[in-house]
């Protein structure tokens, strides 16, 4: 069971190509979670990655938009406690990532964003699988 809070810092690059489109490219330093096991000594894995993923916007109205994404995510895990582990072990993958999201317009150009985001981490050698669920909080520039 995972049930741990951290945080990251994850940058986001994209283009929009069409008013409703967009293309996505995303990296996340290290996060670090803990997996429990019922009492016994956790796991630490510290997990980074990138991505990339399309995503769709509808406009609520001249102020406000909703928009939804959907992508890979590359990681890198390392596992850097374990019970009866001394040594570092380390893994990686791509996955699928998924995400909702909400923008008030500021002005034509700046957007304050509200997101969420799932990367899920699937694994079946050192790194316990799990899903890491991120909230955000962003400033967007249009560069036109």
């Amino acid at each position: 069971r995972c049930d741990d809070k951290d945080s990251t810092v994850k940058l986001n690059i994209g283009y929009q190509f069409t008013p409703n489109w967009a293309i996505e490219a995303m990296y996340m330093d290290s996060v670090e979670y803990d997996a429990d096991f019922g009492g016994v000594r956790p796991e630490v894995y510290e997990v980074d990655g990138y991505g990339l993923s399309i995503v769709g916007s509808y406009p609520i109205n001249t102020d406000f938009s909703l928009s939804a994404k959907l992508g890979m995510f590359s990681w890198d895990a390392e596992l850097t406690e374990a019970f009866g582990s001394g040594n570092p072990l380390s893994e990686s993958g791509t996955d699928i990532s998924y995400g909702l999201g909400a923008a008030y317009h500021v002005t034509p150009q700046i957007d304050l964003k509200l997101g969420w985001e799932r990367l899920n981490i699937d694994s079946d050698t050192y790194v316990d699988s799990s899903d890491i669920d991120t909230l955000s909080i962003g400033v967007d520039y249009k560069f036109f």
